[in-house]
């Protein structure tokens, strides 16, 4: 009978060592104890590392914290998890299956850990795709929802607040006619001078916030308009270069890389101390490409972070280029200039029709 026994226990650890799902057991202080071939093999551990005996927070952060919440339950409770979750390892993130249990043995609970990879199931991809694209659908109706908000503020600037100004500038050119001490003519002045530059400066806002005005015309053409506008206009050499293939995009996109560009020529004048600026659109496979190139200063690509400043910032300019299911591509060193990409997916129904 025993011998029975230890053959069956011989027979479960064979069985559990070549399963095809990742198994872990981990004590209640985590402590691992046990792991099959297949656990180590999804997250990456060369053959003849082992885990037994460490602590699963040393080697495995995002499972420690998963399995916290099962270590601080109280004895004699039972609680299963069993859900998809987005594992990272070694940099790389992909769905896996996760079952926790809540295991009593005598008077020492242990954790269960079951881990499946996912990442080539064909029901996840679809479900990934329809993620991807549900997200791409909202992310284009907040954008042109924002949009509008821009468009409605900016027209009220520009229709309300300029024409007052104007007004005003206008009686005080009138009063200056008129026969004044030389020291109220020098306020007028001064006055008309202010209401000159605020007028000017609202203008400009008003362009700024209401991005349906340059993008009434095709996008290289409003492309090539904001490089006069913001480049051209503080000095620097430009280049600019169309490949004049069509490349249909939708709306939303193009708000997005009219955007991006935008801030990134911004960035230029601001902090790349450069004296030329090359921009150059063309179609890349099913993509539009934007490339932006300066000679300035450069900086190290993996120094990026979210900005504190009032601008997008190439953090946020990444971020927002991914949503809608495009991608940025940054080259840069320093002293050798800054080299930007952008790429934005072509409109596939129009594409056909071209």
């Amino acid at each position: 009978m025993i011998n029975s026994t230890i053959n069956r226990i011989d027979i479960l650890n064979d069985a559990l060592a070549k399963a095809p799902l990742g198994v872990c057991i981990i004590a209640n202080d985590g402590t691992v104890m046990w792991t099959n071939n297949a656990f180590m093999y999804i997250h990456g551990f060369s053959e003849g590392i082992s885990l037994v005996s460490h602590k699963i927070s040393k080697n495995l952060k995002y499972l420690s914290d998963i399995i916290a919440p099962f270590i601080a339950r109280e004895p004699g409770i039972s609680w299963l998890c069993d859900e998809i979750k987005a594992v990272t390892i070694n940099h790389t993130v992909f769905p896996a299956f996760l079952t926790l249990s809540k295991i009593y043995c005598t008077d020492s609970p242990i954790t269960l850990v079951l881990l499946q990879d996912i990442s080539n199931c064909s029901e996840c991809y679809t479900l990934t795709e329809g993620y991807h694209k549900k997200i791409k659908e909202l992310t284009a109706q907040i954008i042109t929802a924002s949009e509008n908000e821009r468009g409605i503020i900016a027209r009220f600037i520009h229709d309300e607040i300029s024409q007052l100004l104007l007004i005003s500038g206008n009686k005080l050119h009138n009063l200056k006619k008129q026969e004044l001490a030389t020291a109220s003519q020098e306020q007028i002045d001064d006055i008309i001078t202010n209401l000159e530059n605020a007028s000017i400066k609202i203008r400009e806002l008003s362009w700024e916030l209401d991005l349906s005005l340059p993008l009434k015309t095709e996008f290289p053409i409003a492309i090539s308009n904001l490089l006069d506008e913001i480049i051209i206009k503080e000095g620097l050499i430009t280049s600019f270069v169309d490949d004049k293939v069509k490349k249909p995009i939708d709306s939303a996109s193009q708000l997005v890389l009219f955007q991006a560009t935008r801030e990134l020529f911004f960035n230029i004048i601001k902090h790349a101390s450069a004296s030329e600026v090359d921009v150059t659109i063309e179609q890349s496979d099913n993509f539009i490409r934007v490339i932006v190139e300066d000679n300035g200063v450069g900086f190290e690509p993996l120094e990026i972070k979210p900005s504190k400043a009032g601008g997008l910032g190439l953090h946020s300019i990444n971020e927002r280029i991914n949503n809608i299911g495009g991608k940025m591509k940054i080259t840069s060193k320093f002293g050798k200039g800054t080299r930007i990409e952008l790429f934005a997916p072509l409109n596939k129904k129009k594409r056909r029709s071209v």
